[in-house]
């Protein structure tokens, strides 16, 4: 049989029986243990047995380089096998990483074998990668009830039934570190709000400004100094999803968060976090829809009620993930003028480069409105960051950076008594970087300690009140259980 080079198909065929029905002069399975048989597009086109039986061979492999090719000719065949076709198609769909299509192939093929202990497996586990845990569970319970099964497979599925009972139960979260605040109040560490010259200029334009006018003034100017604090930072977080049906979800959510400071009680700072609502996952993106309250708690007062609404979306594209979130809340506070609402919005990439680094960037905007229309202000924030896994120690690091650009609607008065004085709109530049160390083998209960040194800088267009920078080193301790 004589074939062209343009439209001979090469198949390399591992065959348990002689292939001499392809060829009279091809050598016997005995003489070659591996045969590599060379045949046309057309002759596979014209022989429906032949074409069935590559197929079936092929599906019978790990891998299955010639499966899509011998899947298009044999769908030409008038009249062809639906359970073979169907089983075909869920392969070829799962190798190119369309995990839908490949599971409706299999739920196909399951209508003409539905108690087929190794398609019910091959199914199940697809499942369980598109996060349908209940019906992979199901499944796997059906799986199980086979009393012929190996061993290994035993051991497995006992291991899966770990896994889905993990993915559906509660998970908690939090970490604490100690702080060594030396500017709690974030406050400029000039001795005067205003400069000398500055000063001397307003006393004199205002008018008949006494010596007790000058009092009034100077003591405006002067202002506290940076104040020093220790505490802890603490974090703690619990989540349940209950997977409903299929990709579907309810999602539930609790943290407490904050900072308590044993030297300075004043600045003590409590936040208690409430969501639940929607939740969407399968094997490419998550989201969820989650009405939310926050209560905010300065020094063991009622400081501040949030109540809104938010939407994360997270996708997965190759190895990169894509995040996306919004979020809009109510804002109530003890002080009246501070009232009002806050829009927020952010997007960030990540992107694992190789299994042992990564990095990312992300971009945010928030705005606040408020009552009083000096406290309302736009807020732009950018920021990136790498990651490395290293195989010294077992070491783990990370660097982090962050600009942020706080923009004020409204200049902010100063009033004394008849006299006013009005300040230029407010616009703040605020600068991060930290860098964070780990063990990676270091884990003892679920507790993972990390070093982490910070460095902020704040500069602003009034810089005797607001302008000031710190660094912290800070040991800190993170748990997931």
């Amino acid at each position: 049989m004589m074939m062209t080079k343009k439209n001979t198909l090469l198949f390399a065929i591992f065959l348990g029986i002689t292939p001499s029905v392809l060829a009279t002069n091809t050598p016997t399975y005995t003489q070659l243990k591996k045969p590599e048989i060379s045949v046309s597009y057309n002759f596979l086109a014209q022989n429906f047995k032949l074409t069935e039986s590559l197929l079936n061979i092929n599906l019978q492999k790990k891998h299955h380089p010639q499966l899509e090719h011998l899947l298009k000719i044999y769908r030409a065949f008038p009249t062809r096998n639906p359970f073979l076709t169907d089983l075909a198609e869920a392969k070829v769909a799962e190798e190119k990483g369309d995990i839908k299509k490949a599971l409706h192939f299999y739920e196909s093929a399951l209508h003409y074998a539905p108690e087929h202990p190794v398609l019910l497996f091959q199914f199940a586990n697809l499942l369980l990668k598109d996060k349908q845990y209940k019906r992979a569970e199901k499944i796997f319970q059906q799986v199980s009830k086979n009393e012929n099964l190996p061993l290994y497979v035993k051991n497995y599925l006992a291991q899966i039934k770990n896994y889905l009972t993990k993915q559906q139960s509660w998970s908690f979260n939090g970490a604490i570190s100690y702080l060594r605040e030396t500017n709690i109040n974030e406050t400029s560490d000039n001795d005067m709000i205003i400069s000398s010259q500055f000063f001397e200029k307003i006393s004199q334009n205002i008018k008949n400004c006494d010596d007790d006018c000058r009092k009034v003034l100077k003591k405006w100017a002067q202002k506290e100094q940076p104040q020093h604090a220790h505490g802890l930072n603490y974090y703690l977080s619990g989540k349940k999803d209950w997977n409903l049906a299929t990709n579907h979800f309810f999602t539930f959510e609790s943290s407490l968060f904050g900072k308590y400071y044993w030297d300075k009680h004043d600045y003590d700072d409590l936040n208690l976090k409430l969501s639940s609502g929607y939740a969407y996952k399968d094997y490419l993106q998550q989201l969820s829809l989650t009405p939310f309250i926050q209560r905010r708690f300065i020094a063991d007062h009622r400081y501040e009620i949030d109540r809104g609404l938010q939407f994360n979306y997270r996708r997965y594209i190759h190895n990169m993930q894509w995040s996306l979130n919004v979020s809009g809340r109510k804002k109530g506070y003890q002080y009246a003028p501070l009232n009002g609402h806050e829009v927020h919005l952010s997007t960030s990439f990540l992107w694992q480069v190789t299994p042992s680094f990564y990095s990312f960037l992300g971009a945010g905007f928030n705005r606040e409105k408020a009552q009083d229309n000096i406290y309302s202000k736009d807020t732009h924030t950018f920021y990136t960051g790498l990651g490395k896994d290293w195989t010294t120690w077992q070491l783990s690091s990370q660097v982090n950076f962050s600009y942020a650009l706080k923009l004020y609607k409204e200049k902010q008065d100063v009033r004394f008594s008849q006299w006013t004085e009005l300040r230029p709109v407010r616009k703040d530049k605020l600068f991060d970087a930290s860098l964070i160390l780990w063990k990676r083998d270091f884990k003892l209960w679920h507790v993972l300690p990390k070093l982490q040194f910070k460095y902020h800088k704040t500069k602003s267009n009034i810089p005797h009140l607001y302008s000031y920078d710190e660094k912290n080193l800070n040991l800190f301790f993170e748990w997931d259980f």
